[in-house]
């Protein structure tokens, strides 16, 4: 009972911290709304690193990972594929990050990241040309191949630490 309402607490705290900031941040000159995002983001990777909830991590890299790829213009999903490739890396970081301090394996979220990994690659001509060929293409099932591994090894490893 007591470590939900800390829990609760901090979560609280972490959305009084973000509406906070980001009133503030709307007060200060040449500001954009995607710095706004940026902040939000590491309001909440904050309040998931005190607490581990799962949510403010997902909610945390997201915000982040939109307001970091779309700092430099602030038109959202703009035809900028370093963009596409900032958001994929975010989604991988929650799998990351979640994994590396939860030892729990939620390989969700890797498939959007991987997606927008190649979407944000495709500016590199020849990566595409050879990945979409005929020759290429099998690389897809390797990464389809490795995000079943690791989502298994992570299993394994709870199962051995419930044992």
């Amino acid at each position: 009972m007591a470590a939900s309402r800390s829990n609760g607490l901090v979560t609280g705290l972490v959305f009084i911290l973000a509406g906070v900031a980001v009133y503030f941040l709307q007060s200060v000159e040449g500001v954009g709304p995607f710095a706004l995002l940026t902040v939000l983001g590491a309001v909440f990777l904050a309040g998931y690193f005190w607490t581990t909830r799962y949510g403010l991590l997902v909610a945390g890299c997201v915000l982040a990972g939109v307001g970091i790829g779309f700092l430099d213009e602030g038109e959202l999903w703009h035809a900028g594929n370093f963009r596409w490739f900032v958001l994929g890396v975010a989604f991988v970081a929650i799998w990351a990050i979640g994994l590396a301090r939860e030892h729990v394996s939620r390989w969700w979220p890797l498939i959007p990241g991987v997606i927008l990994i190649l979407l944000g690659f495709r500016a590199l001509r020849e990566a595409r040309q050879f990945l979409f060929s005929s020759r290429g293409w099998p690389i897809l099932f390797v990464i389809v191949g490795l995000v079943i591994v690791l989502a298994s090894l992570g299993r394994s490893r709870r199962g051995r630490a419930a044992g």
